[in-house]
């Protein structure tokens, strides 16, 4: 099963043919390719570079993104669908609240173009990211990919064999990302917590 993340958005009092050549125009300027064209209801494109690390959740990772637009009244609504490259797409799917939070964040810059300064639909069409359940995923990466890279090791010296070996790496790519995860969400929970704080003493 393809990973992907739906974004919905609302554009208002524009029309589908302005908000496709304005999501075009985006697109190049991101440094895209658009790789489909369906005027004015579908462009499908590619974004970002490929990684030398394994980051495919970041804003600049190679990408796929199918963008559906569909006139309603005076409005546009924009369904954004975004695929990471086939490669990572498992990875991503451990990281997917991270890949929300940086999608979404990229996406702003293009309801920006359409005089938008906050993406109020966005944020009342979705819930915000859950950083504490991004945690306890990263917890739950780090027991399992610790478990499989001990077993792993153990196995290769009892056993040999390739098998074994790819079994104590899937583990230590766990582990890894287990621990990015701990670490992004405590990042992000902590600058959470700093507006509030500031609040109380005002």
């Amino acid at each position: 099963m393809v990973f992907s993340i739906t974004f919905e958005h609302k554009l208002a009092g524009t029309t589908s043919y302005r908000a496709y050549e304005t999501i075009e125009d985006w697109v190049y300027a991101q440094g895209g390719k658009v790789k489909e064209n369906h005027r004015p209801t579908l462009i499908v494109a590619t974004h970002g570079r490929a990684m030398k690390k394994p980051i495919g959740w970041k804003k600049d990772a190679k990408k796929t993104m199918r963008f559906e637009l569909t006139q309603q009244a005076s409005d546009v609504h924009v369904r954004v669908n975004i695929f990471p490259s086939a490669a990572l797409g498992a990875e991503v799917a451990t990281r997917a609240e991270e890949a929300r939070f940086n999608w979404n964040e990229l996406l702003t810059s293009l309801w920006a173009r359409f005089g938008e300064k906050t993406p109020v639909q966005e944020r009342a069409g979705r819930p915000p990211v859950n950083w504490a359940r991004s945690m306890r995923n990263g917890k739950i990466m780090i027991y399992i990919g610790g478990a499989m890279t001990v077993g792993g090791i153990i196995g290769s010296l009892v056993f040999p064999a390739g098998g074994i070996f790819l079994v104590s790496t899937t583990g230590t790519i766990l582990l890894v990302n287990g621990l990015m995860s701990i670490r992004s969400a405590r990042k992000n929970l902590s600058d959470a917590k700093k507006p509030s704080e500031k609040s109380r003493v005002h």
